[in-house]
């Protein structure tokens, strides 16, 4: 009885590790994904370095007075509630 039970569970393993694929497979994978990760970290590295770059350039610009008249409508208008009209 309990022999048969662990040929059962040695097929099961068998069976998943057919799935799965040799370790080679897995560690072929496994250093796919990490060089994937490095270069991902590489470019979130450029990318902060880029934008404290472009924020440091355009500071100045932010600080000049806009020459454009301001046409954009008050937003208070928009956060007022609707008037709630209650039937007696």
């Amino acid at each position: 009885m309990m022999e048969a039970a662990e040929d059962a569970h040695r097929e099961e393993i068998q069976k998943v590790k057919i799935e799965i694929g040799d370790d080679s497979e897995m560690r072929e994978v496994q250093s796919m994904m990490q060089s994937i990760s490095e270069q991902m970290y590489q470019q979130s590295l450029v990318l902060s370095e880029l934008s404290k770059k472009i924020g440091q350039k355009s500071l100045p610009r932010r600080e000049q007075p806009s020459k454009l008249p301001d046409t954009s409508l008050p937003t208070v208008a928009f956060l007022q509630p609707e008037p709630k009209i209650s039937h007696m």
